[in-house]
């Protein structure tokens, strides 16, 4: 595909992006899984709800965008949402040409974007500085974790084993003595342990697991490509005992989703062991970064989430904090009626909900 300086490009249709410009937003520095054309259509099942721009440079992608659209009912409008993106490797080339992205957003229907990168806050103070300039909000993200661990992986893997701590090297080397093994998954009736184990956590949290659709095509991405996506499953005596699926993100790893067998097996380590296994997996794989999927900062102590910041802080002693997600509305009026259908929109779900409960 040839392109002239500075070109844009606008995809209403997820399988029209050209292959150059998907590899740049999955495999960017600071690149997304979640950006890719390929991993939307094929397993999030976003075509219709997606808006792909990009801007090019001497023929080379530069910053690039997939906009979840969320639509004002019977309009062209929309709020936009670009989950951990846009996508850049270098600020200035996203400052230089953010003014004309939200040009072009605009003119496609948009009256609100809220943008989340995959940078560090330290790293992209300066884009935070001028997004604020530009009238963008800091807001609360569901989904959106700003603060997380990470292990450094261009380290050797002995370094990086003895940085997990004395407990961690421990239960580690725990599982090994009672005969624990991880393997990567290659049967269908992995992923149906992985979601057994995924909703059986889920459950104890409180929080709705990932359907079955979704682990049947997440499945299939693996095994077409098997550098982004992977499932690893730990077992002893035939019996698994944890489960996690990984997806890299540009030069970071990152568990999608997991858990534990509610199996009772005395003295057997259940969650550090796939995770290790994981660990090793993105360093194999090239990965710059493990992200442990986000710590819940001030957890009071004993609680579930504090609990789950211990067992995190495991594998790295590094807490970061990540870029805060932004929000600039561009259409306050319609971006007011789009809040206040979608408040009665949930009011009538929670009615609806509350009545079929009484019939059951």
């Amino acid at each position: 595909m040839n392109h002239t300086n500075n070109d844009w490009y606008v995809f209403h249709r997820l399988g029209d992006v050209p292959r150059d410009i998907t590899t740049f937003l999955r495999t960017a520095a600071h690149g997304s899984l979640y950006q890719a054309p390929d991993w939307n259509y094929s397993v999030e099942k976003t075509d219709k709800k997606s808006l792909v721009l990009c801007a090019l440079k001497n023929g080379r992608p530069i910053f690039g965008a997939l906009v979840l659209r969320s639509s004002l009912p019977g309009t062209k409008y929309f709020v936009g949402t670009v989950r951990r993106g846009p996508v850049f490797d270098a600020l200035e080339d996203a400052i230089s040409v953010w003014q004309e992205f939200e040009k072009r957003l605009c003119h496609e229907g948009a009256i609100a974007l809220t943008a989340f990168p995959y940078w560090e806050n330290q790293e992209s103070a300066n884009l935070a500085a001028y997004l604020e300039e530009r009238n963008y909000k800091p807001i609360e993200k569901r989904g959106a974790y700003r603060f997380t661990a990470t292990l450094d992986l261009s380290k050797p893997e002995e370094e990086i084993f003895h940085g997990l701590g004395r407990d961690g090297r421990s239960e580690i080397r725990r599982a090994i003595r009672k005969g624990v093994k991880v393997r990567r998954a290659d049967k269908p009736e992995d992923w149906r342990v992985l979601w057994e184990m995924t909703h059986e956590t889920c459950r104890k949290k409180g929080i709705p697991g990932p359907s079955m659709e979704k682990l049947h095509a997440m499945r299939e991405y693996a095994r077409v490509d098997p550098l982004h996506c992977a499932c690893m499953i730990s077992h002893v005596d035939g019996c698994a005992t944890g489960a996690t699926a990984v997806l890299r993100h540009g030069s970071r790893v990152i568990p999608e989703i997991g858990g534990v067998s509610s199996t009772p097996i005395p003295g057997v380590p259940k969650s550090l062991p796939v995770l290790w296994e994981s660990v090793r997996w993105a360093k194999e794989t090239g990965a710059a970064i493990f992200d442990v999927g986000g710590i819940a900062p001030n957890s009071p102590e004993g609680s579930d989430f504090w609990r789950i910041n211990v067992f995190k802080r495991h594998l790295s002693g590094k807490e970061v904090e990540l870029f805060t997600p932004m929000q600039k509305v561009f259409n306050p009026s319609l971006h007011r009626v789009y809040g206040l259908l979608r408040n009665a929109r949930k009011r009538i779900l929670r009615k609806n909900a509350t009545i079929l409960n009484g019939v059951s």
